[in-house]
């Protein structure tokens, strides 16, 4: 999830640096803050507009699908750990498939209970 998190504040930062260097180059003042630049930039270029809302929405996307992976991540491995499988626990825990393991895991791992009773 660090990474993810790292991830997300480096476009951020490299969004506010495209826009200053586009806005400089637009002949917009130079005297203006970064916040202030990016404001301006948006209200003249209806362009960067529509794709910060694009990315907006990407953004909130993938921060809807890492949430996703993390319940669907803790509750397989409290399954693998409930039934004491190490090897299914690790790799739960190492390996990111951004829920398609996790989710694989709680569909097709059969519970303790219906094992024993089955006996």
């Amino acid at each position: 999830m660090k990474k993810e998190i790292i991830f997300i504040i480096g476009i951020f930062v490299l969004l506010g640096t495209m826009t200053f260097i586009q806005a400089q180059l637009q002949g917009l003042p130079s005297n203006l803050d970064q916040g202030e630049l990016i404001k301006m930039y948006l209200q003249t270029n209806p362009e960067a507009k529509a794709a910060l809302s694009k990315f907006v929405m990407l953004v909130i996307i993938f921060a809807i699908l890492m949430i996703i992976d993390i319940i669907l991540r803790g509750f397989a491995m409290w399954k693998a750990a409930k039934k004491k499988s190490k090897i299914a626990f690790w790799l739960l825990l190492v390996v990111n498939t951004m829920g398609i393991f996790p989710l694989l895991y709680l569909i097709f791992a059969k519970s303790p209970e219906k094992e024993e009773k089955k006996r």
